[in-house]
């Protein structure tokens, strides 16, 4: 089933407001923030996971990862803290073209995941982004969920045409997930 979350993609949070008319202080999780500069629109997740359009009033940067953001519509510090801590997000159509070596997570949704020793591990449900190092949410054929850093390191092969990713996990790491529990 297509959701809007899907024509989406992860910009940063809401630390906090800044001032009494409503501006935002937010931190970014992309590389480039120059590209905010020009953006008229963006999407906030609420508490029931809605992604909420807003019009933007005027954005600031400050540095590599931090912005200032006033919205249409949040004109007062008591509007815009209702807001501290909400996620951030972008139309997909306005990530600039990857010049990296790994793919965008959306762009891996769905890829069959195999491990050198342990063989098909199972579907990559989602890729978490929202802490330091991005996870990787493995969901094997039994159901049992796999979480493993989406690091280089670990990284053989992801082919995008046959939407498969090769890994080279540490020993003992896939074992923590797939072994039955002892509660004896």
């Amino acid at each position: 089933m297509h959701t809007i979350k899907d024509d989406l993609f992860y910009l940063g949070i809401i630390k906090r407001t800044k001032g009494l008319k409503g501006h935002l202080f937010c931190l970014a999780e992309i590389d480039d923030i120059s590209m905010l500069q020009n953006i008229k629109h963006i999407f906030i997740s609420n508490k029931s996971n809605n992604f909420i359009p807003y019009r933007i009033e005027s954005i600031q940067l400050s540095n590599k990862k931090h912005f200032t953001v006033k919205l249409v519509g949040v004109s007062d510090i008591e509007k815009a803290k209702m807001l501290n801590g909400s996620e951030l997000y972008l139309p997909i159509e306005l990530l600039p073209k990857n010049t990296g070596n790994l793919p965008y997570h959306h762009e891996i949704i769905g890829f069959e995941v195999s491990d050198e020793q342990k063989g098909v591990l199972g579907k990559l449900i989602d890729v978490i982004d929202k802490t330091s190092q991005a996870i990787l949410y493995i969901l094997t054929e039994d159901k049992k969920e796999i979480y493993i850093p989406f690091v280089e390191d670990f990284i053989i092969e992801i082919n995008v045409k046959e939407k498969r990713i090769l890994l080279n996990t540490p020993e003992g790491l896939i074992d923590i997930y797939l072994e039955e529990e002892n509660l004896s």
